[in-house]
């Protein structure tokens, strides 16, 4: 974590990642890569051998889901918004927070 990943390139059947963090950088060697990250950010990389450009042009203008988002997880000690009534799911166009959705803990919540 903390890693910016700048370019994955291939080298003698394997694949090399370039990433900084900070004022470090750093190359990793695999078989293979996942890139779990919206397409519109994997198309910002450095591709070696190049990306295909209609896979590039594709990439760029794929819509990221909730994208210009703030993102946040809290952890509570307890559900109290249950006892209070609050929905699990929340949407508000006045609340300093638009959009709210528990995850649960599943089968200790009694949930499927």
């Amino acid at each position: 974590l903390g890693c910016h990943v700048t370019s994955i390139s291939q080298v003698a059947g394997t694949l090399k990642v370039s990433w900084t963090a900070g004022d470090r950088s750093c190359d990793v060697t695999a078989k293979r890569v996942v890139l779990a990250l919206p397409p519109v950010l994997a198309a910002s990389l450095a591709f070696d051998p190049p990306m295909p450009t209609e896979q590039l042009q594709q990439m760029k203008k794929t819509a990221t889901w909730c994208g210009d988002w703030c993102k946040v997880i809290a952890v509570f000690r307890s559900p109290f918004w249950r006892k209070l009534g609050i929905p699990a799911l929340m949407h508000s166009r006045a609340a300093p927070i638009s959009v709210w959705w528990e995850g649960a803990a599943g089968e200790a919540e009694e949930e499927e």
